[in-house]
């Protein structure tokens, strides 16, 4: 989770959109989760830079969204922060299949996604992500070239019985261009340097104390 935010502080440096969202144990089974969430935290962004800012993405929106605005804002709110669509007292918006919503979700996350500044979309907790999340990242992985996915997961909790299992192992099959970072614990080392930046002295009177934390946090 750590590196994750440093990550998110590279992406703000080079002035690229990200969207970034943790995965709940609690909610796996509610659909979209995460990339909801990843995706409200990039439109949060986006309300706060101005009235032309806001005017400019009103138009690429609509342009891509047309008349099915409406299917996202009802799971995203903020959005209509953005769109000002009115909407009648007596009007109802019926249920889209699951099949039109994934189309017109895809669409929406397109519009974030260009060769000029591509998006970051960053992700914790993979191992909880539910199955409608993990389709939308199938989608963006093998269809858009113009987003880096950075996501975290704990290796140890992926089961066969998770959703993530599969889609893990297809990824892997489909070839998509990816890198894979493996964190192990820290090292005695480690946490002798942690301990010596955090209290400035020497390393030799902090040997002691980070072997002790170190088999405390063991």
């Amino acid at each position: 989770s750590k590196l994750l935010n440093e990550l998110c502080r590279t992406s703000v440096k080079n002035k690229n959109y990200f969207a970034k969202a943790t995965f709940d144990q609690v909610d796996p089974s509610i659909p979209y989760s995460g990339i909801i969430k990843a995706m409200r935290f990039l439109l949060g962004q986006i309300i706060l830079e101005g009235p032309d800012s806001l005017l400019l993405w009103q138009h690429k929106l609509n342009d891509a969204l047309k008349t099915n605005a409406h299917m996202i804002i009802d799971v995203i709110h903020e959005l209509d922060t953005i769109l000002h669509q009115k909407k009648h007292a007596n009007q109802t918006n019926p249920s889209p299949s699951t099949l039109t919503f994934n189309l017109h979700f895809q669409t929406f996350i397109d519009v974030f996604t260009t060769n000029h500044l591509p998006l970051v979309l960053v992700l914790d907790d993979l191992q909880w992500a539910d199955i409608e999340s993990l389709s939308v990242l199938d989608y963006l992985l093998t269809e858009n070239k113009n987003i880096l996915i950075i996501v975290a997961y704990r290796e140890n909790e992926i089961h066969s019985n998770l959703p993530v299992f599969n889609f893990i192992s297809t990824i892997k099959n489909a070839k998509v261009p990816s890198k894979t970072i493996k964190l192990g614990p820290l090292s005695s080392s480690d946490i002798e340097h942690l301990i010596n930046q955090s209290i400035v002295c020497h390393l030799s009177k902090v040997n002691d104390l980070a072997k002790l934390v170190h088999k405390k946090t063991q």
